[in-house]
């Protein structure tokens, strides 16, 4: 399914993110990137983790 059917099905609604939005997400993923670089938790709680530093960087107001 094309992007264009997602929107006419309003499964997908169109947004454009201004400036703030988009350093909010890109200063998110820097944390994330960071927190995976920590090494004294197992590799284990670090990939169960990693779903909701995704949530977060998402949804963090």
């Amino acid at each position: 399914m094309s992007l264009e059917n997602l929107l006419a099905i309003q499964r997908l609604v169109r947004h454009e993110a201004g400036r703030a939005v988009v350093l909010k997400l890109l200063a998110a993923a820097d944390r994330n990137l960071a927190d995976a670089r920590v090494t004294a938790i197992s590799a284990e709680n670090r990939f169960a983790t990693a779903p909701c530093h995704s949530r977060r960087a998402l949804t963090c107001p």
